[in-house]
């Protein structure tokens, strides 16, 4: 589960890495995708950074899953994905075409399969789902065990001492 998450995160980090490109390469031909209203330049490139930053995040989450940073970004994509319905669904802000619904179809599905896949490793007991042990204080090894020949060499030698004198 846990190779699949990965390749889910770096296909979203590529997926919202395009987006900020196109954002910020064509800001009018992108304004045309996202939104009705007039053009502003500054939101534009606020929006492009943003999703630029958070393909940097998917990137750097993609190394190595753990439960609480994919649950983050699986949260903050559900979150975007229902801006993004309420944004063209209830204020009617957004253009409904093509483009931006398979954009909040993708990112919607992507962040639900998040969730989903962490529930599903923590309820498996996978390796992701569980934390590292705490260190614990290095203990004194006992000392080793004298073997017989050692006690009757010493033996023989405190003999041999006590014979001399």
């Amino acid at each position: 589960m846990r190779e699949q998450i990965q390749i889910s995160l770096r296909i979203t980090a590529v997926f919202f890495l395009l987006w900020s490109l196109a954002m910020a390469s064509d800001p009018l031909a992108a304004h045309k995708l996202i939104s009705i209203g007039p053009l502003d330049t500054v939101t534009h490139a606020m929006l492009a950074g943003s999703f630029m930053g958070f393909a940097v995040l998917l990137l750097l989450g993609s190394n190595d899953p753990r439960d609480d940073f994919t649950g983050g970004i699986a949260v903050m994509m559900i979150i975007l994905g229902a801006v993004s319905v309420f944004s063209m669904v209830g204020s009617r802000t957004m253009p409904a075409n093509i483009y931006t619904v398979l954009s909040i179809i993708f990112v919607l599905g992507v962040g639900t399969y998040l969730i989903f896949g962490q529930m599903q490793e923590v309820f498996s007991g996978g390796a992701g789902s569980k934390r590292p042990a705490k260190r614990s204080a290095v203990k004194k090894k006992p000392a080793r065990k004298k073997t017989a020949k050692k006690v009757a060499k010493k033996a023989k030698k405190k003999t041999i001492k006590k014979k001399r004198r």
